[in-house]
């Protein structure tokens, strides 16, 4: 199974969370209001409505309440915690080179991805996923920690499509038994690891350093004769008509740009969702080998 599933058997954690009150104002934009907990500390500042759009003071950090995305976007921190999120579906995406001193913890299912590449080091274990899964998708990471790179003993590892290098002085990885998945992606330097107990090991000792490469071929998800992939995945045929969500593992059709009608093809359960934006839609044909998810404000004819 590529993904884990979230919210099986997570460990629970009793915190007390003041209650929070959504509005959505003329823009569309969603506010919260002045007792808010969003759950999220960035660089030791409380993420709120009124500082989300520059946490930092310094630009590194934005973040939009709408969507649960955290934007890094360049260097920051002296050793410490640089993010503690409560945040069950964060986005953390990393928009440009950004290099962190510090760690994350992470009480939430979390997603790293973005175009550019995150080195981070610490003093401790550097990314700490805590009961909860941590996928790091169409990434570009380098991570050091003076005890582990990534991981607990309570976390589930999910990686896709990503060039990852982890080292760490006690172990590179540390995840959950049997919680660690690879998908379009592969450990490089090791083949014959094994895992101990949620420790990838060769022969028995742990592994201190680890590199992943991607080996990814698409998403075997096609449009017409195009299969969507990371280098065309934003705009499939050039038409802007079509674009996949690497991250929410959704296609994207927008019917105002579709001038003739098209065939899509699902051959593996990588595209879980169609989205529909406003209009009308025709299709020839809709395969899938899965089951999908048909949304979004518009209407689809096939």
């Amino acid at each position: 199974m590529r993904r884990i599933i979230k919210g099986l058997a997570a460990a629970v954690f009793s915190a007390a969370v003041a209650v929070t009150f959504f509005s959505v104002g003329d823009s569309g934009v969603v506010k919260a209001s002045a007792d808010e907990d969003l759950g999220l500390t960035v660089a030791g500042v409380k993420v709120t409505s009124k500082n989300c759009g520059n946490i930092d003071g310094n630009g590194v950090f934005s973040y939009d309440i709408a969507t649960k995305t955290l934007e890094v976007s360049g260097s920051w921190g002296s050793g410490e915690e640089l993010i503690y999120s409560m945040v069950d579906g964060l986005v953390i995406d990393v928009t440009r080179d950004s290099t962190l001193n510090g760690t994350f913890t992470l009480i939430g299912d979390t997603v790293i991805t973005g175009e550019g590449k995150m080195t981070m080091t610490s003093d401790s274990t550097t990314i700490c996923p805590m009961g909860h899964s941590l996928d790091i998708v169409d990434a570009n990471v380098d991570i050091t920690g003076a005890d582990v790179a990534v991981g607990s003993s309570s976390a589930w590892l999910n990686f896709e499509n990503s060039f990852m290098h982890l080292k760490g002085g006690d172990q590179a990885l540390k995840f959950r038994s049997r919680s660690l998945d690879l998908f379009a992606c592969k450990i490089t330097d090791h083949d014959e690891y094994i895992e101990i107990n949620g420790t990838l090991c060769y022969p028995s000792d742990p592994l201190t350093e680890i590199n992943i490469m991607p080996t990814f071929g698409g998403y075997e998800v096609y449009i017409g004769a195009d299969n969507i992939t990371t280098e065309n995945k934003d705009d499939v045929d050039g038409t802007g008509a079509f674009r996949f969500d690497s991250v929410r593992d959704k296609l994207i059709i927008d019917p105002a740009k579709i001038k003739k009608s098209y065939r899509i093809e699902v051959l593996d359960s990588r595209c879980k969702t169609i989205e529909v934006l406003p209009g009308k839609a025709k299709l020839t044909e809709l395969k899938s080998s899965g089951r999908l998810t048909i949304t979004g404000g518009g209407k689809l004819d096939v």
